[in-house]
């Protein structure tokens, strides 16, 4: 770990290509063990093989479930390191977050879905994280598109928190997401009252048609049931 008085400070950006499968994220910071004078050249793109021999943060995400990074064609990471010691490291991921859902209002409802990055080994003693831009901490592709939501809009944070082993240091940004209501109106309200209004035409039927009046009725409970199975599948 590189020593210059302090606790090493790491800078984080993220880039959100999909709220699904995919994004990058880029770490920020400066090792002077590696300045290097060059006249030919100014940056070094060191590959996976000497990457193993340099200090790199540990960073890991507290709520993910399943993470993985992509190999194909080659690897979907990079690695700069600077003359003046500054290196950037950045490295494309799959990561399946935990989010607990409150869904109590569905489908009229608003979800906030988080993502941490904290350091698993190294205290605020020795590594501080924060946003390399605090005023744009990450970047949205411009074609995001999330299923069922609008575009999220997020916030972004910078907390320490404590364990047994001392306090760490972390990043968290929560996303706000906000369902579509219009493919539930379409597909679920819109039917149902169609369904509740057809069924008054049994008050225009003569009650002496027992049949007719009782198979619009148990058509109507059976049709609403129907729907209420498959919105809640």
């Amino acid at each position: 770990q590189p020593y210059n008085g302090g606790a090493c400070v790491v800078g984080v950006h993220m880039l959100i290509t999909n709220i699904g499968p995919v994004s990058e994220e880029e770490m920020y910071w400066d090792d002077p063990r590696l300045v290097f004078n060059s006249s030919e050249f100014t940056r070094l793109n060191v590959n996976e093989e000497y990457q193993a021999m340099l200090w790199m943060p540990d960073m890991y995400i507290p709520n993910e479930l399943e993470i993985y990074g992509h190999d194909l064609p080659s690897p979907n990471s990079f690695f700069w390191l600077y003359d003046t010691g500054y290196i950037v490291f950045s490295k494309r991921l799959t990561v399946n977050l935990r989010c607990i859902m409150n869904l109590q209002l569905f489908p009229m409802d608003t979800q906030f879905c988080s993502i941490s990055l904290e350091s698993y080994g190294h205290n605020t003693d020795d590594l501080i994280l924060n946003w390399e831009d605090e005023e744009v901490p990450i970047t949205i592709a411009d074609d995001l598109q999330v299923t069922q939501y609008g575009l999220p809009s997020y916030e972004a944070t910078q907390y320490n928190i404590t364990y047994s082993t001392g306090d760490f240091s972390g990043l968290c940004v929560e996303f706000r997401l906000e369902r579509f209501l219009s493919y539930y109106a379409i597909a679920f309200y819109l039917p149902v009252n169609l369904v509740v209004m057809i069924s008054w035409v049994s008050f225009w039927i003569n009650r002496v048609y027992v049949p007719a009046r009782a198979s619009l009725g148990v058509t109507t409970v059976l049709t609403v049931v129907t729907l209420m199975l498959t919105a809640s599948n």
